[in-house]
Order: C-alpha cells, then structure tokens, then sequence
C-alpha cells in the first residue's frame, strides 16, 4: 500500500499541467459551496434575526389607539402600570422597550413629499439601534439635539436632504388630528430592504409629542430563549385579558420573513447544485484527458507486473493526494474573503436586491456544514471522475497501451 502512495505523490508532482487543470477545478468547487452555502445562511439569519433584535422583539405587545389617546390618559396609565407589573414577574423576560410608530405620515422636501414612516426610539435603544442599522453618516444624539431625525440614504437621495437640513413632517395623530412639526436631519443610515427605506427614526419623546399620545403604540419584550416565545405569549395572555392590547410572538410576525430565507435558502442550493455539476464534469473531462495521456505509463506498469487493481489504486491515491491540497487552498481563499466581507460591514449587493433577498446588505455565515460538504466535494467528485475515466481499463491490452492505440 506504501508503495502506491508513493508512486502517487511522485506522480502528482511530475504532472504538473494536469494536476492543476484539476485542482483548480476542485478549489473552485470548494469555494463556490462555502460561499454559496455561507451567503444562504448569512441571508436567512439576517432576514429572521434583524427583525427579532430591532423591528418585533421576542414578544410584541400592541397598544390600542382607544388606550394610548392622551384623552384616556388616566385609565390608560392605570392599564399600562399593571401591565409594567405583570412584565416584571415573568421570570423569562429579561426586558422591554416602548416603542411609537406612527404610519401615517408625511415629510416633505423640496424635490417632493413622501409618505414615511416614524418610529420613536428610547435613549436605552441606541446602542441596539446603531449595532443594527448602519450609521453612513451623522449621529443618532437626540440630548445634543432632540428634534433631530435619521432618515435612509435612499430617501435622502429621493427628497434631496442632507445632514443639517430642515424638514417638516406631517402626521395624523391617534385622535384623528393633523399635526406638523419641524425636525433636523442629524444622520443617515444605509437603507438595506425597500421597507426601511421610507422609514425615519427620532427620539421617543419627539414622536410622542408629534403623534399626541400618552403611552407607546408597541412595547417589543426581550426573553432569554426565543424557543420559549411561545411560552411568554401563552402566560401574557392569561394574565392580560384587556381587548384593547394584542399580543403577538416573533413567530407571527415573521412568517414573511421565514418565507423568503426559505426560497433564498432553495434558491442558492439550486445555484450551487448546478455549479457543482458543471465542475464535476470539468474534473471528469480532465481526468479523462490526464488517463489518457498516460496509456504508455499504466502498460509499463502492467508490464512490469503491476495488477490492473493496483494501477488503479495509484490513480485513486493521486486524486486524493490532489483534491486535499487544493482543498486546502479553496478554504484558504474562501474563509478569508468572507472574514473581509463581514469585516467590512457586508456584502453590498444593490438597493434592488431587497426585492430577492430581503436585505441589500449580506453577510456570509459560515458553519461547520459548510467546510464539511467543501471537503466531501472535493474528495469524492475527482474521485468519482478517476473511477469512471478508469472502467475503460479493463479489457484494454497491455500491447495497445504501450503503442498508445485503441
């Protein structure tokens, strides 16, 4: 068995030309699934989790207008206080934000009035708020200047704002009300979905004055374990029987979400099918034209006493010996391109590509299936191709492979 090994790898470094027609195959296979496979994973996850952390919470409570009307501001505080109670004794809750959102609204600007959304953000979210939408340029430091807004850059470029401008927003309040109040552009963030586009962010206190309300229209609860949603929302509702709040876990809200990192998941495993393929018969045609080419050398081999099996066996070795270096060197290119995607803040793919896959900013994930089904590609598909560019052995005559004829 030694003896085989050896003659492969002295074979393989003696065959220079086709042993990197094929390894080059084989690390352009390896590269393609764990890219393909981490950028599928990096889509669902951003898609599922973004709107955990920020957009839903684990659990999210929804405040009726009946109930958050400055009008109904005694009895609303009254709901709201016992509701802060029942919050604090759920031992799964680790915390809760107040969050107002107010749907319909208008900003208008010189190059045109678009219909936005506001959402009121506490100083306690904003260190998750800058973790999770990024900041392009200005600041989000409502205390320096509280009727300050951070608007996308996509709405920027539409409405022609910048840092600094001056622009009124108009919204229709709880009551039925029409309110106007001027805000400063103080930051823009990169708009990563056409649903965060039109969407502007101010301080809590800002959008509750504008809005004209006593109390948060959502409240998005945080648990330990997502796994025990379910769980909370059960316990919620035995404990809040009032009509005007509903309660919903992240499950509800993200069947969309978990729809298109489904398809996007589908999508890149059928990309990354068909580009396995189309490698798996590169390797094939070069271990085709790699046996071939060396008709003389296995009669040799035969001639001088080596059985048809033990000619094989050198074959198969070599395609081991080659797919486990350019292995090597398919991750080494590949693991560190996405460590420099992620380090750069992701993949930009363009604005349009939120319609595909929810999210115009990508970061690639890489897991242990990943380089796990890089290192089975890469092993068995030359493999593969070695057995069956060999079956033509069989009955060939030592004679015609010495004079290389068929």
């Amino acid at each position: 068995m030694l003896i085989y090994i050896k003659l492969a790898i002295r074979n393989v470094h003696k065959s220079f030309r086709s042993v990197w027609l094929n390894g080059v195959g084989i690390a352009l296979a390896v590269i393609a699934v764990v890219f393909i496979f981490s950028l599928s994973r990096g889509i669902m996850n951003q898609i599922v989790t973004r709107n955990i952390q920020f957009e839903t919470g684990a659990i999210t409570l929804t405040l009726k207008q009946e109930l958050i009307t400055c009008e109904n501001k005694q009895t609303g505080d009254e709901i709201y206080s016992s509701l802060v109670s029942v919050l604090g004794n759920i031992p799964e809750i680790t915390g809760y934000r107040p969050r107002i959102i107010a749907h319909n609204a208008l900003l208008y600007a010189s190059d045109g009035n678009k219909r936005i959304r506001i959402e009121g953000i506490t100083s306690e979210e904003l260190p998750l708020f800058t973790k999770t939408v990024r900041l392009l340029e200005g600041s989000a430091d409502w205390e320096e200047i509280p009727d300050g807004i951070v608007i996308s850059q996509g709405l920027a470029g539409e409405t022609g704002l910048k840092v600094g401008d001056n622009c009124p927003v108009v919204v229709q309040s709880a009551e039925g009300t029409i309110n106007m109040q001027d805000y400063t552009v103080t930051g823009l963030f990169l708009d990563t979905s056409q649903a965060n586009k039109y969407v502007i962010y101010s301080s809590y206190e800002q959008a509750k004055e504008l809005y004209y309300i006593n109390l948060p229209t959502h409240i998005l609860i945080d648990i330990a374990h997502l796994g025990q949603a379910g769980k909370v929302k059960k316990h919620l509702r035995e404990e809040i029987h009032h009509p005007w709040i509903t309660i919903e876990a992240y499950t509800d809200n993200l069947s969309t979400a978990q729809t298109l990192s489904r398809i996007n998941k589908y999508s890149m495993s059928g990309m990354a099918s068909f580009l396995l393929f189309i490698s798996f018969v590169g390797i094939w045609a070069m271990q085709m034209e790699n046996i071939n080419e060396r008709r003389k050398e296995t009669g040799t081999l035969l001639s001088f006493g080596f059985t048809r099996r033990a000619v094989k066996r050198i074959f198969l070795f070599e395609s081991v010996y080659i797919s486990l270096l350019f292995l090597l060197i398919g991750l080494g290119v590949a693991l560190p391109v996405i460590y420099i995607i992620n380090v750069s803040d992701g993949l930009y793919l363009g604005s349009s590509a939120s319609f595909a896959f929810g999210s115009s900013v990508v970061k690639p994930e890489v897991g242990p299936a990943d380089v796990f089904t890089a290192a089975l590609v890469a092993i068995f598909y030359p493999l593969a191709a070695t057995w069956l560019s060999l079956t033509g052995m069989n009955n060939m005559q030592i004679i015609k492979l010495l004079n290389n004829t068929y």
